[in-house]
């Protein structure tokens, strides 16, 4: 079921008229189950690992709590554990094809082999939020007592296709307080869902078929047909991601929940630093809080701070995709975030010019 569907346009206003009927105490559990339904309709199995992991952390979560002696180990075990599960769904082919392409390069036998693995819906994002909540957990913070809500935390449906990334302490504080049905959460929401249906059919979609069709010669293209492909591109990705999180962030309105914003305007960014402030901003934020600075980004060496940001984006973008493209992607942007940032330590110290 995707958000574009008719199946969503009918699902969305049945489960927000039972949402506001039933009294507050019933409306997480319900939520719950609606989000696990929301699932089922892209995948009836698959819907098993992600409640398989909800218990695996939740249980995980309060031990860690707990732990005092074994706390450094249980944490160890949370954070190897769900990483193993996301390589294992969402790398295992690109790992496959690395062996195989090192293989070749030293002349050794090469095994074709494609795994036929199933990469599920949203992994990237719940997998990123566990990893949140056991970090936060392991610096102290409280685990969540209730079920229901650290599972809703996890499921959410508004956020299962394309994030954003959710806070537990922000969503779970959403989660325990009364709601009472509001006009404005109308107000605010559909029209973010109208934006959102407008940027991907229209925009999004029709430009999808002109880099497709682009793409189809794109060997026998000139400067300027490159640049357009380039910027086509770069404008079909932003209005689909963003189409989708405006419609993720219109339907959280009408339940009475707000979740990050993920887009700020990054094509009018002034340079590279400002255009990850604006781009999938929740992403950002999670690898700065979870990669970069456990890195050493908040260090005085400049080195050490350069490596945290070119190994963070590197890695950031594997996130993005299971290809070494995607991993080059990141290491140009890691090294253009380096540079931008000694240039900004130095820039101070040049002369001006004068006459």
């Amino acid at each position: 079921m995707l958000f574009t569907s008719l199946e969503y346009l009918l699902f969305l206003p049945a489960t927000l008229i039972l949402y506001w009927t039933l009294p507050h105490r019933f409306r997480v559990p319900m939520l719950l189950i609606a989000s696990y339904l929301f699932y089922m309709s892209w995948n009836s199995t698959l819907v098993l690992l992600i409640i398989a992991m909800t218990v695996f952390n939740y249980f995980l979560g309060d031990v860690l709590s707990r732990a005092t002696s074994h706390k450094k180990l249980v944490f160890g075990i949370g954070i190897v554990a769900n990483l193993a599960c996301l390589s294992y769904f969402k790398y295992s082919n690109f790992f496959v094809n690395s062996a195989n392409g090192l293989l070749h390069l030293v002349g050794a036998p090469t095994y074709s082999v494609t795994l036929n693995i199933i990469l599920p819906l949203g992994i990237s994002f719940f997998v990123f939020e566990f990893i949140h909540y056991l970090f936060d957990i392991y610096r102290g913070s409280k685990p969540l007592k209730s079920f229901a809500l650290f599972g809703l935390f996890a499921a959410f449906f508004p956020t299962q296709i394309a994030g954003p990334i959710k806070r537990y302490d922000d969503f779970s504080a959403q989660m325990v307080e009364e709601k009472k049905l509001k006009l404005e959460y109308f107000d605010e929401g559909v029209p973010l869902i109208i934006i959102g249906l407008a940027k991907k059919i229209l925009i999004a979609n029709n430009l999808a078929i002109l880099v497709d069709m682009m793409a189809n010669t794109i060997s026998s293209y000139g400067a300027l047909e490159l640049w357009i492909f380039s910027f086509a591109f770069s404008f079909q990705v932003y209005f689909d991601f963003s189409g989708y999180t405006d419609i993720a962030r219109g339907s959280s309105i009408l339940f009475g929940y707000r979740i990050p914003i993920n887009f700020n305007l990054p094509f009018i960014a002034a340079n590279t630093s400002d255009l990850w402030n604006r781009w999938h901003i929740s992403l950002s934020h999670w690898l700065r809080d979870y990669l970069f600075r456990p890195l050493g980004g908040t260090k005085r060496n400049r080195l050490t701070v350069d490596r945290a940001l070119i190994l963070t984006m590197t890695l950031g973008g594997l996130w993005h995709g299971a290809s070494w493209n995607f991993v080059i992607w990141g290491l140009y942007f890691g090294l253009c975030l380096a540079i931008h940032r000694n240039f900004k330590r130095l820039k101070p110290k040049m002369p001006a010019l004068s006459g």
